[in-house]
């Protein structure tokens, strides 16, 4: 609230004479009150509104090869490095709370999420350049809006999508069957923007 309000104070002294008895000498007491009063500064406190929410950037790029409009998408665009490790707060990772009780366990643990922040960071990346590329948008991720896109899912998201995948094993006399859920369209091209082949799912055995 610094130089949004105007504060001034009064000082008032009364005086009192007091006679004197018992050997005690006459005096005078005061009885000192402060009144403040406080006053909004409404051009401050406009400036102050006018100013908020606004970021200022600098750029060192000349107007000819980044205009205005193209340096705002720039940074809207730009790129935190705080979201990655905000993710050790979120449901996937949920570093909190921590049911370890050795330190060495606890360091490990925290190694091995941040790892695999930084791969959920990866899978975004992959996917959102893959999707630029095309310049299309990615649909079916989100459950109950089938047809709603976007050009810039999570991997949360995309992992989310493969979660309806199951394996059976059916041994039988002398044999062993498996069989995978097929993959969805949705999913195929999902691991085509990741850079992955479907065989991950298509070729494997089973010890």
């Amino acid at each position: 609230m610094a130089g949004l309000l105007l504060v001034s104070r009064t000082r008032q002294v009364t005086e009192r004479a007091i006679r004197g008895y018992r050997g005690q000498p006459a005096r005078v007491e005061q009885d000192i009150r402060y009144q403040v009063q406080v006053k909004r500064d409404e051009a401050a406190i406009e400036w102050a509104l006018f100013r908020a929410g606004w970021r200022i950037y600098l750029t060192n790029a000349p107007q000819a090869s980044l205009s205005l409009t193209a340096a705002v998408l720039a940074y809207r665009d730009q790129y935190i490095e705080e979201n990655i490790f905000r993710r050790l707060k979120g449901r996937m990772l949920s570093i909190t709370p921590v049911y370890v009780q050795r330190d060495d366990h606890a360091q490990g643990l925290f190694h091995l999420l941040s790892l695999a922040a930084r791969l959920l960071a990866l899978g975004d990346y992959t996917a959102r350049r893959a999707l630029a590329d095309q310049q299309s948008e990615l649909s079916g991720i989100y459950p109950g809006n089938p047809k709603r896109a976007t050009a810039r899912p999570t991997m949360e998201r995309l992992l989310e999508v493969f979660d309806n995948i199951n394996l059976s094993i059916i041994h039988l006399t002398g044999q062993r069957v498996c069989q995978a859920t097929p993959l969805t369209a949705v999913q195929q091209r999902i691991l085509s923007l990741l850079g992955l082949p479907a065989t991950l799912y298509t070729n494997w055995t089973v010890a």
